[in-house]
């Protein structure tokens, strides 16, 4: 049986908790699907896309600045959003894929461009709470389109950020994975400790 080809949108070039959640999910389905991702720059992401001989193409700087974002930041991703839409274009003409998935914020938006123009279902993963109107505004104007089918969220509190009423049937819950029998047998009492001990106080109320 032939694989289903996925485009991966991601915006960092680094390897984070969004990044690690990535490349869990690509592990745990290349069995049936195969890859190629998008990323802004070399490193360890790349370093670990190699590893599992998972081709990428570099599409440039993509770095933003969390929170608030002001005049300047908007025209910036304005132009950012014109250079990668484009570029992302190209790719899909030629790698022709059958999903496009972004888990990148930053690409969100763009590939319910690439989607819509295409007519290659998206996929978003969204692990973020975004603190800017405007950047919400904007999600909830593009995750209302036809070329988003699913919204994968990591918590209710992330999924509600999607407020438009038709946009919000497609958002579905899942909490990303723990792996049990590493954590299975951790002392609770020494992790509070240890948190403890970096905050310089005691959290036994908190939790």
């Amino acid at each position: 049986m032939e694989k289903k080809k996925v485009l991966v949108w991601e915006t960092l070039a680094t390897v984070s908790g969004g990044q690690k959640m990535t490349l869990t999910v690509m592990d745990m389905l290349s069995d049936i699907f195969e890859f190629c991702c998008l990323i802004p720059a070399e490193g360890i992401m790349a370093e670990e896309l190699r590893k599992r001989n998972i081709p990428y193409i570099l599409m440039g700087d993509q770095t933003l600045p969390t929170g608030i974002k002001g005049k300047r930041v908007i025209f910036r991703y304005g132009w950012m959003s014109v250079k990668n839409i484009w570029k992302s274009l190209r790719v899909i003409y030629r790698y022709r894929p059958d999903i496009l998935y972004a888990p990148g914020p930053a690409a969100l938006p763009w590939s319910a461009v690439c989607g819509m123009l295409f007519h290659k279902p998206v996929i978003w993963h969204l692990h973020h709470i975004f603190l800017d109107g405007a950047t919400k505004k904007l999600l909830n104007i593009c995750s209302s389109w036809k070329s988003v089918r699913k919204i994968i969220a990591v918590s209710n509190c992330v999924g509600k950020q999607i407020v438009d009423e038709g946009a919000h049937k497609k958002v579905e819950v899942i909490y990303n994975p723990v792996d049990v029998e590493k954590y299975a047998n951790g002392d609770a009492a020494k992790i509070v400790s240890e948190i403890e001990a970096k905050l310089g106080r005691k959290i036994q109320g908190d939790i």
